[in-house]
C-alpha cells in the first residue's frame, strides 16, 4: 500500500489529505510512448497509452487503436483521428451490426427514448429530438419528430411530435 495502512489490493494507492493527490504519473522520455498494459497469464488485453506521435490518449484491444481521446475533446471509435466530438467508423460494413445502438426499455405503451438537439446547455432550450416511443410488448413501436416552438427555455418532449411514422409503415405530419 501507498499512502494507505490497510491496502485492499495487491497496489493500493490511498491519500488521507486535501492537498495531496492519489494519482499515478508515469513519465517517459520524449521520443517513447507512455502507458499500463492490463494482461492475464502474461498475454496483453488491453493497453491505455500515449503515442509518441501526438498528445491522444488511445486504448488498444490486443489488435488495434480501438478508442482515440483528443486533447480539445473529440472521441474517435475505431478511428485514431475524430473529426467531430464523437466520431464513429468501422472499415467494413456490416448490415446485421449497427453502427451505434441506443437502448432502453421502450416494452410498455408510453415508454420511449430521446434523443434531443439543442443549446449548449444540457437543461434548457432543447427544442428538436427524435423520439423512440414504445407500444406493446414486442418493443414495436412509433418513431415521432418533434419540435418545440416556444421562444423561451421550454425543453422539447413526446407531445411536441410534428410526424410520427408507426410501426406499420403510416406517417402522420401535424397530427
Amino acid at each position: 500500500g501507498i499512502g494507505t495502512t490497510n491496502p485492499g489490493s495487491i497496489l493500493d494507492i490511498g491519500s488521507n489529505t486535501l492537498a495531496a493527490q492519489a494519482r499515478i504519473n508515469v513519465n517517459a522520455a520524449a521520443n517513447q510512448q507512455t502507458g499500463i498494459s492490463f494482461a492475464s497469464a502474461g498475454t496483453v488485453g488491453w493497453f491505455m497509452y500515449r503515442p509518441v506521435s501526438s498528445t491522444n490518449l488511445r486504448f488498444w484491444d490486443g489488435t488495434a487503436d480501438v478508442v482515440t481521446f483528443q486533447v480539445g475533446g473529440n472521441v474517435g471509435i475505431g478511428t485514431t483521428a475524430p473529426t467531430a466530438p464523437l466520431d464513429i467508423w468501422r472499415s467494413t460494413a456490416t448490415n446485421a451490426i449497427p453502427m451505434l445502438s441506443i437502448r432502453s426499455d421502450v416494452n410498455t405503451l408510453g415508454d420511449y427514448s430521446m434523443i434531443r438537439f439543442g443549446e449548449q446547455s444540457q437543461t434548457t432550450y432543447q427544442k428538436g429530438a427524435i423520439i423512440y416511443a414504445g407500444q406493446d410488448a414486442n418493443t414495436r413501436g412509433k418513431f415521432h419528430f418533434a419540435l418545440e416552438d416556444t421562444a423561451d427555455g421550454t425543453n422539447v418532449d413526446l407531445t411536441d411530435a410534428k410526424m410520427t411514422i408507426q410501426y406499420d409503415g403510416n406517417v402522420g405530419i401535424g397530427t
